[in-house]
């Protein structure tokens, strides 16, 4: 809900700084009139422009420091546990919304934003909360298609979640304005907190060796660097780690581009809206995701599904590229399901092949993936909507379809490789003996 606050009040802000306004103009034009003459529209352009670069300049100002916090938090996850993980990121969250509150009851400019962005980077942003849970439940699950589903039951959970999201946040921008909504978005934040409280611990690290920072960060890369006689799927975790480069850097902002997509024209649909057609769409792509894994995983490996699940996210992307109706919008969001499970396979089929002990260390290191594309791929995106907003908006979203469509490419050469693979995770070189006695106690 917080994301897409920050995303209207950004359009809300350009807006007044460039005095758009409908009423001020005395034709008789709408505000959707797809006239490219026609002051409106031009206007309207850059608004959106000047909003896209304000998102690309919070994105590097969260991004950049991003990118070496959550390797350090996630290796040391391994020894410290996970809830510190989950309870810093919601803390250091909450402090972009509270610099957002700032800065509308003093009526500062969006720069004064830009330190709530650069601590919630030092926190690993929302990046570190979802590597902290996926790490929590690999700790407490057996490798294979059984974590696959529950680590898809719990990003469903979320998914769920933000369905409440997308149809309040709407409403309460039209009704209550930006300033209790943020203070709505840090009561959610409280609560979440509240509930880390009482989750227990599903590592205690006791029995792990002490190590110096250089080899807490070291682990996180060992999975590429390892050599391939003492690594056995070294080259799993390069197609898995490359794939899911592309995958997230071709997504990472798809609903940020969506809401100055949907805008402007030809939908120029309100807040309001936007907020009904997420919740929808997030509705459908939650049902249909959940579903769809299941019954993939029964007919076929975690790689076949892998590559079904790319290409129909390429799909989504270019129908999108060129809706022009709420029809095609709600089509793109049915084949925009394949986004979460897709991503989801991708760690897990690493996962699979790592230590309990490592888990921390391995989802470190494709958070760091996750951050760095998070931020690659933002700036990116605004430079091509820029770019191309003036000739064909949709224009974005085929580039996000190359990129998925590289993506879907490198995971299918897991399937000639697996062949190659034959040693058991067990290998003492590489990992260490599993114990879930201290898990297994409350699962």
């Amino acid at each position: 809900m917080g994301d897409m606050v920050c995303y209207q009040y950004m359009y809300k802000f350009a807006s007044v700084k460039l005095n758009f306004n409908p009423d001020n103009f005395s034709d008789n034009s709408s505000v959707c009139d797809v006239n490219k003459s026609s002051r409106q529209y031009q206007l309207q352009q850059q608004v959106s422009a000047y909003a896209s670069s304000w998102q690309l300049y919070f994105a590097l100002a969260s991004g950049v420091p991003g990118l070496f916090s959550g390797v350090i938090y996630g290796t040391y996850s391994d020894k410290i546990g996970r809830r510190f993980l989950m309870v810093l990121s919601t803390v250091l969250v909450a402090c972009r919304y509270i610099a957002y509150i700032i800065a509308i009851q003093f009526n500062l400019s969006l720069s004064y934003v830009i330190v709530g962005y650069i601590l919630e980077g030092l926190g690993g942003s929302f990046n570190t909360m979802i590597l902290a849970c996926s790490a929590y439940t690999a700790d407490v699950t057996q490798s294979g298609k059984s974590r696959s589903l529950r680590l898809m039951i719990v990003l469903s959970v979320s998914g769920f979640s933000e369905i409440v999201a997308y149809l309040s946040y709407g409403y309460a921008t039209q009704f209550l304005g930006f300033k209790c909504t943020f203070l709505i978005v840090l009561g959610t934040d409280a609560f979440t907190l509240s509930f880390i409280a009482f989750l227990p611990e599903s590592r205690s690290g006791k029995h792990m060796q002490t190590l110096s920072f250089r080899q807490y960060i070291n682990r996180a890369f060992r999975f590429y660097t390892e050599k391939s006689k003492t690594n056995p799927y070294r080259y799993l975790y390069f197609l898995c780690g490359g794939s899911l480069f592309f995958a997230v850097l071709g997504s990472i902002q798809r609903h940020g581009m969506e809401v100055l997509y949907l805008l402007d024209s030809p939908f120029c649909w309100d807040s309001a809206r936007i907020g009904d057609y997420q919740a929808i769409s997030s509705g459908i792509r939650n049902a249909i995701s959940l579903a769809a894994l299941v019954v993939l995983l029964k007919c076929a490996t975690e790689e076949l599904s892998a590559v079904f699940l790319g290409l129909v996210l390429v799909g989504s992307f270019c129908l999108e590229a060129f809706s022009k109706t709420a029809i095609m919008m709600y089509a793109v969001a049915t084949l925009g399901f394949s986004d979460t499970p897709y991503k989801l396979l991708l760690k897990t089929m690493a996962s699979s092949k790592t230590d309990v002990d490592h888990q921390g260390a391995l989802f470190a290191s494709l958070q760091l993936v996750d951050s760095f594309c998070n931020t690659a791929g933002t700036v990116l995106c605004n430079m091509v909507y820029e770019l191309t907003v003036g000739f064909m908006r949709g224009a974005v979203f085929l580039y996000m379809a190359g990129l998925c469509m590289i993506s879907a490419l490198l995971i299918m050469q897991t399937k000639n490789k697996k062949k190659n693979s034959k040693k058991k995770t067990s290998d003492p070189k590489i990992i260490s003996q599993w114990d879930y006695n201290f898990v297994r106690g409350f699962v």
